[in-house]
């Protein structure tokens, strides 16, 4: 994991469901999603908690579209045209490569990361993440396309 997560974006080890969520849906590590994109990620949480609302990875996809970079394959998040939630983070992430670190899991922690021997999310980088221009309407389950106001 890169530092700058922790101490910019507020990011948490273990990871809550919705980043659980987002990370799986998406096929990306951790690391594989770039760290402006982590920012609007803890962003979105938060102002969606705030709300009493449990966040919706599904619903949180449908404001960003995904752009991958060749040939590193990172993954960005990028707000949709007249849908941004947020201004983007002016801190610049220029060196954020330069502070790295692993995270061991532990038998006893195994549980946040794991379903039996199948991970959660990617624990490394993959060679096809899921690049998107608009996230579908269908995928969005009707709880919340009902709280989100989001026509079918």
């Amino acid at each position: 994991m890169y530092a700058c997560l922790f101490t910019n974006s507020h990011v948490c080890v273990p990871f809550d469901e919705f980043t659980i969520g987002v990370l799986r849906t998406l096929n990306a590590s951790s690391t594989q999603l770039h760290p402006i994109s982590w920012a609007s990620l803890s962003a979105f949480r938060v102002l969606i908690e705030m709300f009493r609302i449990k966040p919706s990875p599904y619903v949180f996809m449908r404001f960003y579209s995904s752009r991958l970079s060749y040939p590193v394959r990172w993954l960005s998040l990028v707000s949709q045209s007249g849908a941004a939630l947020f201004t983007p983070f002016c801190s610049s992430y220029k060196y954020f490569k330069n502070t790295f670190f692993k995270i061991s899991i532990s038998p006893a922690r195994r549980h946040y990361f794991f379903n039996g021997e199948t991970p959660k999310f990617p624990l490394y980088w993959t060679r096809d993440p899921v690049g998107y221009l608009s996230w579908p309407r269908s995928s969005v389950i009707e709880d919340d396309k009902k709280m989100f106001n989001i026509p079918d």
